[in-house]
């Protein structure tokens, strides 16, 4: 009786594992274009990288599409931080253009499904987003 408790108990902690994975969700940009602070648009668009692995890995072609135009966004905010550090600035402005480019290429290369370009977009843009938090 013991050892059938302790096998239905194990089933069911193997089968609470087996779930899917919960996805981070990323609280929306300000409404007004308020600036964020740098620290928090480096989350972002690490969590939104992650988000890009995830539907690339997935074959969810649409969900791609979706998070490269919320990367956009978030790009878009990253030179409006007030808190920029001032010795990294320039190197932050082009890094910032560099990666929104990127991020065009990204959405097109997930509307023709092309698995190869898109997953070298996402490094790419994951790549920089690292660099960009080590300035700090």
């Amino acid at each position: 009786m013991k050892r059938s408790i302790a096998f239905a108990f194990g089933m069911l902690l193997v089968a609470a594992c087996c779930g899917d994975g919960e996805k981070l969700e990323v609280p929306p940009l300000p409404k007004d274009g308020a600036a964020l602070p740098y620290d928090q648009v480096l989350s972002r668009l690490n969590a939104q990288t992650n988000a890009a692995k995830e539907d690339h890995f997935l074959n969810r072609w649409d969900g791609l599409v979706d998070t490269s135009v919320s990367l956009e966004q978030t790009a878009g905010y990253l030179t409006r931080s007030a808190d920029l550090p001032p010795t990294h600035k320039m190197t932050i402005e082009k890094a910032g253009e560099s990666m929104k480019a990127d991020i065009m290429k990204l959405r097109e290369a997930a509307r023709r499904k092309d698995e190869v370009e898109s997953l070298e977009l996402i490094r790419r843009v994951h790549n920089r987003v690292r660099e960009l938090q080590e300035l700090k």
